[in-house]
């Protein structure tokens, strides 16, 4: 999942894909992630520079690499051809609002790895949990299948049939609701403030388990039930505030939250209709652990079987 949701993301968002890049991020991807919570951890806790952390020198290394494939591209893209219409065109041409300013070259690198990396590494954990539990309940990948062949029996499905896709939306929401491929996000106040009947001081760090928010017995009805009933239209209209997210919420929600959700369906859609996926053992349960995404600890063993 991680290698497929990688190819798109790069295919949409540098026009082609780039090889080197993709062999850069896969290569230790594991040992990254792992370092990255304790960058996380760190970085709540205003750690000093100095201090000693955990899968440090990784990071440098691979964000090293990274930086400087990124940056060749833009310096050879500097006279491409003005029709080109990937993301980093469009960054590189972005003005800002107030002063005309283009964004400078570290800039361009920030947001280009941003995106490819914040933008496959959620949908693959997306896909990998729905996959496990659909495995679980053959038959919600029954009524999946029967809705996919209706509307799109054969061929690419194409992004304007995706809200066609309701049972196989529905299916998907529930799964990120029970497995969100960010568990938690974080936030530091920018002024004193009041939550909960509790006094925040301007500078805080507030952590928004999501985990726990989706499954949680005061807004969710038998919460760690698997029912992707909860997001029909009906079901969804009535829900909270923060009730639901996935993607975050307020003004900082997901930019790519409508490109992830269409992907993400298609993606779905494309590997129910081709594919049955099954548990490898009646008794096998995945633990989740957090490695800034919700990711299985020992990997997630399906049996695939292609359909006939």
């Amino acid at each position: 999942m991680m290698q497929a949701t990688y190819e798109v993301i790069a295919r949409t968002m540098l026009i082609g894909g780039d090889k080197e890049i993709s062999e850069t991020i896969l290569k230790e991807d594991s040992d990254y992630r792992a370092g990255f919570i304790w960058a996380v951890v760190y970085g709540l806790f205003r750690a000093p520079g100095w201090i000693p952390r955990p899968g440090r020198t990784a990071m440098r290394r691979r964000d090293k690499a990274l930086r400087s494939i990124v940056g060749r591209m833009i310096d050879n893209g500097q006279d491409a051809n003005p029709s080109t219409n990937d993301l980093l065109a469009r960054l590189r041409d972005a003005r800002h609002p107030e002063t005309g300013q283009r964004m400078s070259r570290e800039q361009l690198i920030d947001n280009v790895l941003t995106f490819l990396l914040a933008g496959h590494h959620t949908t693959a954990m997306a896909l990998t949990w729905t996959l496990y539990l659909i495995a679980c309940a053959p038959e919600w990948e029954a009524r999946m299948l029967e809705e996919i062949e209706r509307i799109v029996p054969e061929g690419p499905i194409r992004a304007e049939q995706v809200s066609e896709l309701v049972v196989v939306q529905q299916v998907l929401k529930e799964s990120m609701r029970l497995f969100p491929p960010v568990p938690s996000l974080s936030r530091v106040t920018t002024q004193d403030t009041h939550l909960g009947g509790h006094k925040i001081a301007r500078g805080t760090a507030v952590n928004i388990p999501v985990y726990a928010v989706h499954r949680h017995r005061s807004v969710w009805q038998n919460p760690d039930l698997f029912d992707p009933t909860r997001f029909a239209k009906a079901n969804e209209s009535h829900f909270v505030s923060c009730q639901f997210l996935p993607f975050g919420a307020g003004p900082r929600t997901c930019s790519g939250m409508a490109f992830a959700m269409i992907e993400a369906t298609i993606f779905l859609a494309t590997l129910v209709r081709a594919a049955r996926f099954e548990l490898v053992a009646e008794d096998f349960l995945p633990i989740p652990i957090s490695r800034v995404v919700l990711a299985p600890r020992d990997g997630m063993p399906l049996k695939v079987t292609l359909r006939g």
